[in-house]
């Protein structure tokens, strides 16, 4: 998966140090973390810093009851996504057919996206995976 927004949604909100005191303050309750109420903002953030559990993600929570699991691309490195190339070739088409029906014209391109070109799609993302 590549590191759209929806694909990374926690399963644990972690206050950041943009959070309120009170937020911290919830957040210490919620796992039994001692604190002080006079303490200040920048100390309650580095308690939460040094108990901050490892993200884990809802996507990946869903993919793994099913027996699977995600792999995530590497930020700016749509060359190792083929679907990047799939909607490459959809676009090229609508490029070139531009004076038809906007639905007809989606209808034609996504025909053009056979199993045979989603085959050759991956096969290209691994050849690029191996040069890497």
């Amino acid at each position: 998966m590549y590191n759209a927004p929806y694909h990374s949604t926690l399963l644990e909100k972690i206050p950041s140090s943009a959070s309120t005191k009170a937020a911290f303050k919830e957040w210490f309750k919620v796992h039994k973390i001692s604190f002080e109420e006079t303490m200040s903002r920048n100390e309650l953030f580095q308690i939460i810093t040094r108990n901050k559990p490892e993200k884990r993600y809802m996507v990946d929570q869903i993919t793994e009851r099913y027996g699977h699991k995600v792999l995530r691309l590497p930020p700016y490195h749509c060359i190792f996504n083929p679907i990047e190339l799939i909607w490459g070739i959809a676009k090229n088409y609508c490029n070139g057919h531009s004076n038809q029906n906007c639905l007809d014209l989606c209808n034609e391109a996504l025909s053009k996206i056979t199993p045979s070109v989603c085959v050759s799609s991956i096969r290209h993302v691994e050849e690029e995976i191996n040069k890497w």
